[in-house]
Protein backbone atom coordinates (compact mmCIF):
# COMPACT_ATOMS: atom_id res chain seq x y z
CA UNK A 1 0.00 0.00 0.00
CA UNK A 2 1.34 3.15 -0.97
CA UNK A 3 0.82 6.43 1.05
CA UNK A 4 0.63 9.73 -0.37
CA UNK A 5 1.02 12.81 1.83
CA UNK A 6 0.92 15.72 -0.89
CA UNK A 7 0.74 19.12 0.11
CA UNK A 8 -2.53 19.72 1.88
CA UNK A 9 -3.95 16.28 1.32
CA UNK A 10 -3.62 14.99 4.75
CA UNK A 11 -3.96 11.62 5.42
CA UNK A 12 -4.50 10.10 2.06
CA UNK A 13 -3.07 6.33 1.24
CA UNK A 14 -3.41 4.66 -2.46
CA UNK A 15 -4.67 1.40 -2.22
CA UNK A 16 -4.04 -1.94 -4.03
CA UNK A 17 -7.15 -1.43 -6.07
CA UNK A 18 -5.94 1.83 -7.39
CA UNK A 19 -8.66 3.79 -4.89
CA UNK A 20 -8.02 6.37 -2.24
CA UNK A 21 -7.97 6.18 0.87
CA UNK A 22 -8.89 8.77 3.76
CA UNK A 23 -7.72 8.22 7.56
CA UNK A 24 -7.08 10.85 9.63
CA UNK A 25 -8.58 12.85 13.08
CA UNK A 26 -12.08 13.77 12.32
CA UNK A 27 -12.59 15.78 15.83
CA UNK A 28 -10.04 16.89 18.44
CA UNK A 29 -9.32 13.91 21.37
CA UNK A 30 -11.77 13.87 24.22
CA UNK A 31 -10.30 16.21 27.05
CA UNK A 32 -10.51 13.49 29.70
CA UNK A 33 -10.59 10.47 27.61
CA UNK A 34 -8.33 11.25 25.05
CA UNK A 35 -10.30 9.13 22.76
CA UNK A 36 -9.67 9.74 18.87
CA UNK A 37 -12.12 9.87 16.58
CA UNK A 38 -11.29 8.64 13.62
CA UNK A 39 -12.77 9.31 9.56
CA UNK A 40 -12.21 6.50 7.26
CA UNK A 41 -13.76 6.64 4.17
CA UNK A 42 -12.17 4.98 0.17
CA UNK A 43 -12.72 7.45 -2.93
CA UNK A 44 -12.01 7.03 -6.89
CA UNK A 45 -10.37 9.83 -7.23
CA UNK A 46 -7.31 11.85 -5.87
CA UNK A 47 -9.44 15.21 -5.96
CA UNK A 48 -12.58 13.62 -4.36
CA UNK A 49 -10.14 12.48 -1.64
CA UNK A 50 -8.28 15.69 -0.71
CA UNK A 51 -11.80 17.52 -1.34
CA UNK A 52 -12.82 15.03 1.95
CA UNK A 53 -9.67 16.05 3.57
CA UNK A 54 -10.44 19.83 3.28
CA UNK A 55 -14.25 19.37 4.64
CA UNK A 56 -13.15 17.19 7.62
CA UNK A 57 -10.20 19.48 8.64
CA UNK A 58 -12.21 22.44 8.19
CA UNK A 59 -15.40 20.94 10.13
CA UNK A 60 -12.77 19.78 12.93
CA UNK A 61 -11.63 23.32 13.39
CA UNK A 62 -14.57 25.12 13.55
CA UNK A 63 -15.92 22.66 16.31
CA UNK A 64 -18.09 20.10 13.52
CA UNK A 65 -18.58 16.88 14.55
CA UNK A 66 -18.03 14.99 11.19
CA UNK A 67 -19.62 11.85 11.20
CA UNK A 68 -22.74 12.01 10.05
CA UNK A 69 -24.90 10.39 13.23
CA UNK A 70 -23.08 12.43 15.26
CA UNK A 71 -23.82 15.67 13.33
CA UNK A 72 -26.63 18.06 14.93
CA UNK A 73 -28.72 20.19 12.55
CA UNK A 74 -27.27 23.29 14.10
CA UNK A 75 -23.58 22.21 13.29
CA UNK A 76 -24.89 21.36 9.39
CA UNK A 77 -26.59 24.75 8.99
CA UNK A 78 -23.51 26.77 10.21
CA UNK A 79 -20.76 24.72 7.87
CA UNK A 80 -23.26 24.49 5.34
CA UNK A 81 -23.44 28.38 5.59
CA UNK A 82 -19.61 28.83 5.77
CA UNK A 83 -19.35 26.04 2.69
CA UNK A 84 -21.95 28.32 0.28
CA UNK A 85 -20.01 31.81 1.19
CA UNK A 86 -16.62 29.92 1.03
CA UNK A 87 -17.89 28.66 -2.33
CA UNK A 88 -19.52 31.77 -4.08
CA UNK A 89 -22.73 30.56 -3.96
CA UNK A 90 -24.41 33.73 -2.15
CA UNK A 91 -23.22 37.40 -1.62
CA UNK A 92 -22.05 38.57 1.77
CA UNK A 93 -25.70 40.13 2.37
CA UNK A 94 -27.76 37.05 1.74
CA UNK A 95 -24.80 35.42 4.23
CA UNK A 96 -25.65 37.61 6.50
CA UNK A 97 -29.62 37.27 5.89
CA UNK A 98 -29.23 33.40 6.44
CA UNK A 99 -26.86 33.58 9.29
CA UNK A 100 -30.03 35.38 11.28
CA UNK A 101 -32.49 33.09 10.06
CA UNK A 102 -30.59 30.04 11.64
CA UNK A 103 -28.75 32.05 14.61
CA UNK A 104 -32.50 33.68 15.83
CA UNK A 105 -34.70 30.74 14.13
CA UNK A 106 -33.56 27.82 13.42
CA UNK A 107 -31.34 26.79 16.03
CA UNK A 108 -33.65 27.84 18.71
CA UNK A 109 -36.20 25.24 17.26
CA UNK A 110 -34.17 22.73 15.35
CA UNK A 111 -30.24 23.24 15.77
CA UNK A 112 -30.06 20.75 18.94
CA UNK A 113 -31.93 17.95 16.73
CA UNK A 114 -29.59 15.52 15.48
CA UNK A 115 -29.53 15.93 11.44
CA UNK A 116 -30.22 12.32 10.89
CA UNK A 117 -33.00 12.38 13.67
CA UNK A 118 -34.68 15.65 12.20
CA UNK A 119 -38.26 14.62 11.15
CA UNK A 120 -40.98 16.65 9.39
CA UNK A 121 -43.55 17.11 12.24
CA UNK A 122 -40.72 18.68 14.14
CA UNK A 123 -40.20 21.24 11.18
CA UNK A 124 -44.10 21.67 11.27
CA UNK A 125 -44.26 22.19 15.01
CA UNK A 126 -41.38 24.68 14.25
CA UNK A 127 -43.46 26.95 11.39
CA UNK A 128 -46.97 26.60 13.59
CA UNK A 129 -44.82 28.14 16.49
CA UNK A 130 -43.29 31.08 14.54
CA UNK A 131 -47.09 31.47 13.25
CA UNK A 132 -48.56 31.70 16.25
CA UNK A 133 -46.07 32.52 18.76
CA UNK A 134 -46.41 29.68 21.08
CA UNK A 135 -44.17 27.59 22.91
CA UNK A 136 -41.70 30.92 23.60
CA UNK A 137 -41.85 31.61 20.05
CA UNK A 138 -41.97 35.61 19.32
CA UNK A 139 -44.92 35.42 16.43
CA UNK A 140 -43.27 36.17 12.98
CA UNK A 141 -45.22 36.98 9.52
CA UNK A 142 -46.39 34.30 7.05
CA UNK A 143 -43.04 36.44 4.81
CA UNK A 144 -40.85 35.67 7.50
CA UNK A 145 -41.85 32.17 8.30
CA UNK A 146 -41.64 30.90 4.48
CA UNK A 147 -38.10 32.49 4.37
CA UNK A 148 -36.91 30.93 7.53
CA UNK A 149 -38.49 27.71 6.59
CA UNK A 150 -36.48 27.95 2.51
CA UNK A 151 -33.51 28.75 4.34
CA UNK A 152 -33.94 25.25 6.33
CA UNK A 153 -35.44 23.73 3.48
CA UNK A 154 -32.43 24.98 1.00
CA UNK A 155 -29.39 23.78 3.55
CA UNK A 156 -31.35 19.81 3.96
CA UNK A 157 -31.66 19.58 0.07
CA UNK A 158 -27.68 20.08 0.23
CA UNK A 159 -27.61 17.22 3.04
CA UNK A 160 -29.46 15.26 0.73
CA UNK A 161 -27.01 15.80 -2.33
CA UNK A 162 -24.55 15.26 0.42
CA UNK A 163 -25.35 11.67 1.35
CA UNK A 164 -26.01 12.69 4.97
CA UNK A 165 -29.74 11.88 4.87
CA UNK A 166 -31.80 10.00 2.77
CA UNK A 167 -34.89 12.90 2.42
CA UNK A 168 -35.70 16.42 3.18
CA UNK A 169 -37.88 16.32 6.36
CA UNK A 170 -38.84 19.89 5.37
CA UNK A 171 -39.45 18.95 1.55
CA UNK A 172 -43.40 19.16 2.44
CA UNK A 173 -43.85 21.46 5.02
CA UNK A 174 -46.04 24.58 4.11
CA UNK A 175 -45.51 28.34 5.16
CA UNK A 176 -48.41 29.87 5.96
CA UNK A 177 -49.96 31.49 2.83
CA UNK A 178 -48.52 35.39 2.19
CA UNK A 179 -51.20 38.06 1.86
CA UNK A 180 -51.18 38.99 -1.67
CA UNK A 181 -51.26 42.68 -2.90
CA UNK A 182 -53.75 43.65 -5.34
CA UNK A 183 -52.32 45.81 -8.11
CA UNK A 184 -53.47 48.70 -9.18
CA UNK A 185 -54.81 49.76 -12.57
CA UNK A 186 -55.73 52.83 -13.79
CA UNK A 187 -59.12 53.65 -14.45
CA UNK A 188 -60.68 53.86 -18.25
CA UNK A 189 -62.38 57.02 -19.57
CA UNK A 190 -65.76 55.61 -18.99
CA UNK A 191 -64.91 54.89 -15.14
CA UNK A 192 -63.45 58.02 -14.34
CA UNK A 193 -66.83 60.18 -16.03
CA UNK A 194 -69.10 57.15 -14.23
CA UNK A 195 -66.90 58.30 -11.07
CA UNK A 196 -67.32 61.86 -11.60
CA UNK A 197 -70.96 61.69 -12.58
CA UNK A 198 -71.70 59.82 -9.35
CA UNK A 199 -69.45 62.27 -6.67
CA UNK A 200 -71.48 65.40 -8.33
CA UNK A 201 -72.57 67.61 -5.82
CA UNK A 202 -71.36 65.08 -2.58
CA UNK A 203 -68.51 65.96 -0.82
CA UNK A 204 -66.33 63.22 -2.61
CA UNK A 205 -66.47 65.42 -5.57
CA UNK A 206 -63.80 68.11 -4.78
CA UNK A 207 -61.14 65.34 -3.88
CA UNK A 208 -61.85 63.43 -6.70
CA UNK A 209 -61.89 65.93 -8.87
CA UNK A 210 -58.87 67.14 -7.42
CA UNK A 211 -56.51 63.79 -8.44
CA UNK A 212 -57.40 65.00 -12.45
CA UNK A 213 -54.97 67.22 -13.52
CA UNK A 214 -57.74 68.93 -15.65
CA UNK A 215 -60.03 69.46 -12.81
CA UNK A 216 -63.20 67.43 -14.22
CA UNK A 217 -61.50 66.99 -17.42
CA UNK A 218 -62.23 62.79 -17.59
CA UNK A 219 -60.27 62.57 -20.59
CA UNK A 220 -56.73 63.38 -19.47
CA UNK A 221 -57.51 62.01 -15.89
CA UNK A 222 -55.40 59.33 -14.41
CA UNK A 223 -57.19 57.80 -11.96
CA UNK A 224 -56.04 54.02 -10.43
CA UNK A 225 -58.14 51.57 -8.52
CA UNK A 226 -57.05 49.15 -6.00
CA UNK A 227 -56.71 48.19 -2.15
CA UNK A 228 -56.16 52.21 -1.74
CA UNK A 229 -59.23 53.19 -3.80
CA UNK A 230 -60.12 56.65 -2.55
Amino acid sequence: MTKRRDAGSGGIERTPAGTYKVVLDAARPDTVTRKRNRYRKTFKTLREAQQAVREVLSNRDHGLNVKPEMMTTGEWLSSWLARRLREGHITGVTHARYEIAIRVHLNASVGSIGLQELRRDHVADMTGNWTTGQDGHRAQSPASVKKNLGVLRHALDDAVAADLIVRNPAAHVSAPPVPSVEEKRALTQPEIRSLLRAANATRYEVPIASLSPRGSDAGNSSLCVGPTLI
